[in-house]
């Protein structure tokens, strides 16, 4: 998907917090690396100029640390049945898209069956606390998961799903901006955090610990994120049949704590890198109501977009049922949720949907069931209605039986039945899903503006020329609402940038470019070009567009042309079809302005970029450029005269040359 910011990668691949797999955990960075990843995956800074500098100087270290080196940044094709509509991540493709689960479907039919083939599954093993991390496996995971908000496919910005609203507050001079209008961004001269929220884990006393006990002189935080969720959020079904409580959104910060502390049975070293840093940013979180359910979460680290410090901060949902099993299989030592744990216990990490791990959690959950178990229950318990720990398991067990397997959600499609030896998955629609299937159908298609630059193809060293860009998408001319800006770069025949600035808008889908006649002078006489760059905010893919043009000297320009007329940049002009060179494929006039050497059988055509030599006489034969009239020029391909293409192409040439 979109990363709107890459600030966290270099914690992600240079540092043990990236993931809790043994690769990562054999990582060894320089303590000036570790602190840099720490501070950028946290946002350590206070303005944008200094979160420049920490790249900077941690993309350095990365290279000299050199565990992963980058060879290749690909594009891959994604291809689907031409009848099939779904909205695909502008940088994730299909498989990425966090969004394939709401919008799939068949363009001329309601409902049906789909077959979609992929690389691998069921990559590595299925649990929701340090599971598989394969893009495959993460792509039919996301089909039956329903998180709180979701990207938009074409900008990364996050929308609300099952939010109603959400309230960013930072302190002042925070370095955080807002783009959709569903939140509200707020500031303040300090925010302090209140005693009442939880902020740390009691092993012994198996409870969260308050800011009051913690800190009992007062905390304060960079950041207050208050999330409130839609109507009866808690009143959703899960796969199985059961609904939802309060105990699975607290069971999994429970898991989070329990999993750093020593104390703990269910202490993974491997969890721990990344603890430490959200531990040095966490400040703490309360339930400020349940009925709608309202949830404050205090932090001091910070993202560009308060959308997405939305989408980090808010809470979701894990079926509490299914997390208990786990821990008991871990408490037992006989299952592991990290791979690192289960690599150094001898023991099989834990998998939801095959292998081993089922007849052990087949046995912890007719245990469970026995004697109404409930983790952390002194925690737990007041979140949960009475008599739901025996529901749950009933249900599951019920589940297991009917697919075979443990994985429980709530998203848009429930996992069927599973084929391991196979490498098959069935998904079907769950019937309890709560949207209508044209939610997000909006986001099916994507705004990407087209392009294209006009101008001179030749100006003299004392003109001030003008430049035309167009930005247009499917034919119409692009809204001016969605474009954020539209830069240029002048570039001279090095390489150098010899000005830069923005182009000016003239209606929509066009805007113009202005250049000075100090700016032309400073380029010299020869090859330049026009760099152009729009940025969309529809999109979050720049689109470019480039031009070129040669300056020549203003003492020169009367010898350009025939009758010691100046050479004129005429209009491209599309010839009728069926009489270019193209053998029956239409061409275009390529204005391409040109003087005449002396003596006989030489000419030569300032292209811009070197004179060509031609081996007939001046102004006819086989030129690389076919050049005939008042500076008008048909390009043909090198070697081949006009009439390469035939007589109706010698005929046409001759036309459009006069």
């Amino acid at each position: 998907m979109i990363n709107r910011d890459q600030a966290q990668n270099l914690s992600g691949f240079y540092t043990p917090a990236g993931r809790p797999f043994p690769l990562w955990q054999a990582y060894e960075p320089g303590e000036e690396l570790a602190n840099i990843a720490q501070r950028l995956e946290r946002r350590d800074y206070t303005t944008w100029a200094e979160r420049n500098e920490l790249m900077a100087e941690g993309l350095r270290l990365a290279m000299e640390s050199s565990v992963r080196i980058w060879l290749v940044d690909a594009l891959n094709v994604w291809p689907h049945a031409a009848d099939v509509e779904l909205a695909t991540d502008l940088a994730g493709g299909i498989a990425g898209s966090q969004l394939w689960p709401y919008t799939l479907r068949f363009r001329d039919r309601i409902g049906g069956e789909m077959i979609v083939a992929a690389p691998s599954v069921l990559t590595e093993p299925w649990n929701p606390v340090a599971g598989t991390n394969w893009l495959y496996d993460r792509m039919i995971i996301t089909g039956t998961q329903d998180a709180p908000v979701l990207p938009d496919p074409y900008t990364g910005l996050y929308k609300p799903q099952r939010i109603d609203s959400a309230t960013v507050t930072v302190t002042e001079g925070t370095p955080v901006q807002r783009s959709l209008d569903w939140l509200s961004l707020e500031s303040s001269p300090e925010i302090r955090v209140p005693e009442d929220a939880w902020i740390d884990w009691s092993v012994d006393e198996q409870r969260f610990l308050t800011v009051g006990e913690k800190h009992p002189d007062g905390l304060s935080a960079r950041t207050r994120v208050r999330v409130r969720y839609e109507d009866g959020y808690l009143e959703r079904q899960w796969h199985d049949g059961t609904q939802m409580s309060l105990a699975d959104v607290i069971l999994p910060y429970v898991l989070q704590f329990a999993r750093a502390d020593e104390a703990s049975p269910l202490f993974d070293r491997s969890h721990v890198p990344g603890f430490e840093t959200f531990e040095r940013h966490f400040r703490g979180w309360r339930i400020v109501q349940r009925d709608p359910l309202v949830i404050d979460i205090y932090s001091d680290q910070i993202y560009p977009d308060a959308e997405t410090m939305v989408a980090a901060r808010a809470p979701g949902v894990t079926p509490w049922h299914t997390l208990a099993l786990g821990i008991r299989a871990e408490r037992s030592g006989e299952l592991a949720f990290s791979s690192d744990k289960a690599d150094r216990e001898q023991i099989t990490w834990l998998s939801l949907v095959s292998g081993p791990s089922l007849p052990v959690l087949d046995r912890h959950r007719r245990n469970a069931l026995d004697a109404g178990w409930v983790p952390y229950a002194d925690m737990l318990a007041p979140y949960m209605e009475d008599g739901e720990a025996r529901r749950r398991y009933r249900a599951l067990g019920q589940w297991r039986d009917a697919r075979g397997h443990y994985w429980v959600g709530d998203g848009p499609f429930y996992l069927h039945a599973v084929y391991p030896v196979e490498g098959t998955l069935v998904l079907r629609r769950f019937e309890a899903f709560p949207d209508r299937g044209d939610k997000w159908l909006q986001a099916g298609d994507a705004d990407i503006p087209v392009v294209t630059v006009d101008g001179p193809m030749t100006v003299s060293l004392d003109a001030a020329p003008g430049f035309r860009v167009s930005v247009n998408t499917a034919g119409e001319p692009y809204p001016r609402a969605a474009v954020d800006e539209v830069e240029y770069l002048l570039v001279d025949g090095s390489g150098r940038i010899v000005d830069r600035g923005q182009a000016g808008f003239e209606r929509p889908g066009e805007w113009s470019i202005d250049l000075s006649a100090e700016r032309i002078a400073a380029l010299g006489a020869g090859a330049n070009r026009l760099e152009v760059i729009v940025k969309s905010n529809q999109v979050a893919l720049p689109r470019f567009a480039s031009h070129a043009f040669a300056t020549i000297p203003a003492a020169e320009e009367g010898r350009h042309g025939d009758g010691g007329r100046p050479a004129r940049a005429l209009t491209p002009t599309p010839l009728p079809a069926g009489e270019g060179p193209g053998r029956g494929r239409p061409v275009q006039a390529v204005p391409v302005p040109f003087a005449r050497a002396p003596g006989e059988g030489q000419a030569t055509v300032a292209d811009g970029h070197r004179p060509h030599p031609s081996p007939s006489p001046a102004g006819r034969g086989a030129w690389p450029c076919c050049v005939r009239g008042r500076g008008a020029a048909i390009p043909s391909p090198r070697g081949r005269g006009p009439g390469w293409g035939g007589a109706r192409g010698a005929r046409a040439w001759t036309r459009a040359s006069r």
